[in-house]
């Protein structure tokens, strides 16, 4: 009857129970009579870990997955992805604790599974940088906090003779902490306008210029160059490329090359020849004309002439021998009557 019971193990993994391969043993045992440390080795190779059940194994089971398991894995398991090919040579063992650790980091492994040369060189750099990394943090901790004490000390004198309230020792939470420094910069300019505003023998309305003239002058910068940015693109449209080049020498410094492609419709290349042409000449600079060297048909003439002498070449006696040269034009073929380095050398001492 025991043994048609099946375990969790083969519950959980749909694997057949009760098996005398590697054991002539039968029965099941309950996780909790075996020792810890074979215990948690069997949840992480079977994916018990997370089932909230007392949880059992057959003798087969446990044969297989404490015994057998380390055996059949014979490649490296690659967790940091450093190589390509399957390594099956100089491979280790992964115990239960660097399991944990690189599950730590994202690096699903199971213990048993193995690990290669480079893949532990690779482990063990990470593992010594953690370890100075720890070991540094405490003396970063106390040179930032010194730091920190200085500013605030120094900043809690400036604030104290502009009559405004100083910093707290114990600063709120770091969400709080921009709107208390908001508040701080508020109380201050108010501060420093009364200050000015004594010193000048004025009043404080002086200083302040309005919200809305402020506002307003905002907004008519921002319409004006909208209105500008339209007119460059309608511009643009019916411009050649060195136009165009000229044009978009007008770009706004802070915009980025992906942005002002974007909002001119052309190309970041060309977005990017306007900022170097900028650079070099200014805004509304003309980029320069590049000379093309071109053959002049004299000599062209020349060529075709030296190509067709009879020395060189003899019209082909065919009726379909020739070749239409635009229209209803046609040229007979022409048979070359030496290969074409001795033709190049006749061509270039003549």
């Amino acid at each position: 009857m025991a043994n048609s019971r099946k375990c969790s193990i083969g519950i959980n993994l749909e694997s057949e129970c009760h098996l005398t391969t590697y054991t002539s043993l039968l029965g099941i045992e309950p996780f909790e009579d075996i020792i810890e440390y074979e215990r948690e080795i069997l949840m992480w190779r079977t994916g018990l870990s997370i089932i909230n059940i007392k949880p059992t194994t057959c003798l087969h089971h446990k044969h297989v997955y404490l015994k057998r398991y380390t055996t059949k894995l014979t490649r490296c398991c690659n967790p940091f992805n450093t190589h390509n090919k399957t390594i099956k040579g100089s491979l280790r063992e992964i115990n239960l604790d660097t399991a944990k650790y690189l599950c730590s980091k994202g690096k699903f492994v199971v213990p048993g599974e193995k690990l290669c040369t480079q893949c532990r060189h690779k482990l063990a750099s990470e593992e010594s940088e953690e370890n100075e990394l720890e070991m540094k943090l405490p003396e970063d901790n106390m040179e930032k906090d010194l730091i920190l004490e200085s500013t605030r000390s120094l900043l809690n004198s400036t604030l104290c003779e502009l009559e405004v309230s100083s910093l707290k020792v114990h600063l709120p939470k770091t969400s709080n902490k921009p709107s208390l420094g908001k508040r701080k910069i508020k109380q201050v300019e108010e501060a420093v306008i009364k200050k000015l505003a004594t010193a000048l023998d004025i009043t404080e309305s002086d200083l302040v210029a309005p919200k809305n003239e402020v506002l307003k002058e905002i907004q008519t910068k921002a319409g004006d160059l909208d209105f500008l940015v339209e007119c460059v693109k309608e511009k643009l449209k019916v411009s050649n490329r060195r136009q165009q080049l000229q044009i978009l020498t007008l770009t706004p410094k802070s915009w980025p090359i992906r942005k002002a492609a974007k909002e001119f419709s052309v190309s970041k290349h060309k977005i990017q020849n306007a900022k170097f042409l900028r650079d070099q000449k200014g805004i509304i600079a003309y980029p320069d004309v590049v000379e093309r060297h071109r053959i002049g048909k004299d000599f062209i003439e020349l060529v075709k002439l030296f190509y067709c002498d009879d020395e060189y070449s003899r019209q082909m006696p065919g009726k379909k021998d020739c070749v239409s040269v635009g229209g209803k034009k046609y040229m007979s073929k022409k048979l070359i009557l030496c290969n074409l380095k001795e033709l190049y050398v006749a061509y270039k001492t003549k």
